[in-house]
């Protein structure tokens, strides 16, 4: 099923939302409830890329800005819930 139409559309888009310069507030604090309540009925394909858009925001933040504790929790919980799953895939 292509994600762009399907169950998963709506966790996409916020998805995208990190590659949006400057970062949206709203966006990143709804992705950051998105992967704690639904990291277990995500796709992988999309915790991965969660996890490469969230270490390059991670990465173009200040140290001081508010956002950077959020994209912090969303690279840990994306990051953590792959290797849950590679753990268990062999």
């Amino acid at each position: 099923m292509f994600l762009g139409l399907g169950k998963f559309a709506h966790q996409r888009r916020l998805v995208k939302g990190l590659r949006k310069r400057p970062l949206d507030r709203a966006t990143v604090e709804e992705l950051e409830t998105v992967i704690d309540q639904q990291h277990k009925e995500l796709p992988w394909g999309l915790l991965w890329k969660t996890m490469e858009l969230s270490e390059k925001a991670k990465s173009d933040v200040r140290e001081d800005d508010p956002l950077q504790p959020a994209l912090v929790r969303i690279f840990s919980s994306s990051i953590w819930e792959i290797q849950n799953r590679s753990r268990g895939s062999f």
